[in-house]
């Protein structure tokens, strides 16, 4: 719609033309990462194989075409994961943000991922709204999903709202002393 609009606000000059041409560019760019998310979807294994940094900056990429809310990615450490932990933790980051997008009203929204020898970390925070977490409504489903893929793989997700300050959600997975032990011997 806006790129039809475009020709008939030629005449009310450049910084309306700019300002519409510069959400347009924004709803592209979101569009073009919804696509590739939908490609991930229709081969799971790419998920599981693909590098988790460039999965979650696509999340973040989609995320920021739905809201306009400004989105970081921090990184940390270096390491391949079993493939059933790197699906569980896309799965949660993209419930998480698609909460964000669906609920939070956020102006930012950061996701820091940090990889140990012994485990890794998730941690998606936004500025929004928050809620009461004893008022979570019976229709929505979100955070139980979450919480289920987390157990699926021996890890636990926590959240930390509250009304008008924002929400947190924390995937912690320890890997188990074996894998641990592998990875630093190598």
């Amino acid at each position: 719609m806006i790129a039809q609009t475009l020709p008939l606000l030629w005449d009310k000059g450049e910084t309306v033309i700019k300002k519409n041409l510069d959400e347009l560019a924004r709803l592209t760019r979101g569009a073009l990462t919804e696509m590739r998310t939908l490609l991930n979807e229709l081969r799971p294994t790419a998920i599981e194989t693909a590098d988790l940094g460039d999965l979650l900056t696509q999340l973040l990429d989609a995320t920021r075409g739905r809201t306009q809310a400004e989105c970081s990615l921090v990184l940390e450490g270096e390491g391949s994961l079993l493939p059933a932990v790197q699906l569980a933790v896309y799965r949660v980051a993209q419930e998480a943000l698609n909460n964000v997008t669906k609920h939070a009203r956020a102006k930012h929204v950061t996701v820091v991922f940090i990889r140990k020898t012994e485990g890794l970390e998730m941690r998606i925070k936004d500025d929004g709204r928050g809620f009461r977490q004893d008022h979570r409504s019976a229709d929505h489903f979100g955070l139980a999903i979450m919480c289920e893929r987390a157990q699926e793989v021996g890890a636990e997700v926590a959240v930390h709202t509250q009304p008008g300050h924002g929400t947190e959600v924390v995937f912690t997975w320890q890997a188990p002393v074996l894998i641990a032990n592998l990875v630093t011997e190598t």
